[in-house]
């Protein structure tokens, strides 16, 4: 999502990984009946709200104010050391989120199913990128500048906790990212990223802000790079996305219109589709 961004305000930018689609016209679905769909979807939120409401009418909210903090959500120690941070939903659904990178590795749904992929050769080491879970891609995805690294600063760099918040509702963890000497070196502009994580019984939705708090206007990409783990990718198709022109990366970058109302996938496949959300055939940003 190339832009010039010449305000100080923060510019919204949203992606929902697992009952959301990253954008509301793209989606991922495993293939299944109408009425399997909605049964499952029915029972799976029936097992939510009842698991919710016995643990409320068991033991009450336990809340703590030291910190600021709630008992629900707090810090903790990841893969090779690293802090993360831990969301706990009252329904059983849980997140963790490393401060390093503000990658996202973990989300579960009441019934304790991993929706999130991380590679087992991810290395936790607080210098390499974590391969998996939801890298924050900015400013750059891919190398265009090679003297920046790949997919940019942010997956690279640890971030700040700006606010943790636990209600019956939801579970909310906010990261903010900024410019430094580190950063200015590879990219020598100013910013400030915020990074949001919202869990609920039924949902995980990511919210990631950019602002440009400097004098000078940049270009820059940025996403939310999510690993799905998918159960079976033979019954999985993508949805959205016909008429859209893409670069098949697998076919050297041919550029082909998809005509597929559902795209499957029987083997390798890397493709960028080009436009907005929202947008028809053309070229444009990545999506």
């Amino acid at each position: 999502f190339g832009r010039r961004h010449r305000s100080p305000h923060l510019a919204p930018m949203s992606a929902h990984p697992s009952i959301k689609a990253p954008f509301e016209d793209v989606g991922w679905a495993v293939k299944g009946s109408a009425e399997e769909e909605d049964e499952a979807a029915a029972a799976a939120m029936a097992k939510a709200l009842d698991r919710a409401h016995k643990l409320r009418a068991s033991s009450g909210r336990a809340s703590s104010s030291e910190g600021g903090h709630s008992q629900g959500c707090a810090s903790s120690t990841g893969e090779g050391g690293l802090e993360t941070v831990v969301l706990r939903h009252e329904s059983g659904a849980t997140a963790e989120v490393y401060l390093f990178g503000a990658t996202l590795c973990s989300y579960k749904s009441p019934d304790g199913v991993e929706h999130i992929f991380v590679s087992p050769g991810a290395i936790f080491n607080g210098a390499k990128a974590i391969r998996g879970g939801v890298p924050v891609v900015f400013p750059q995805f891919g190398q265009p500048d090679t003297a920046m690294p790949q997919h940019g600063i942010a997956r690279t760099s640890t971030w700040a906790v700006k606010e943790i918040r636990d209600s019956a509702e939801e579970a909310c963890l906010t990261l903010t990212l900024s410019d430094s000497a580190a950063t200015r070196d590879k990219w020598d502009y100013a910013f400030g990223l915020e990074f949001a994580v919202s869990l609920t019984a039924v949902s995980l939705t990511m919210t990631l802000r950019v602002a440009n708090p400097g004098p000078a206007p940049f270009d820059f990409h940025a996403l939310l790079h999510t690993y799905f783990r998918v159960p079976d990718i033979g019954t999985t198709v993508v949805r959205g996305l016909r008429g859209r022109t893409y670069i098949d990366k697998v076919a050297d970058g041919v550029s082909r219109v998809e005509a597929a109302a559902e795209i499957h996938l029987p083997s390798f496949t890397d493709r960028v589709y080009l436009g907005e959300a929202g947008g028809g055939a053309g070229a444009g940003a990545p999506s």
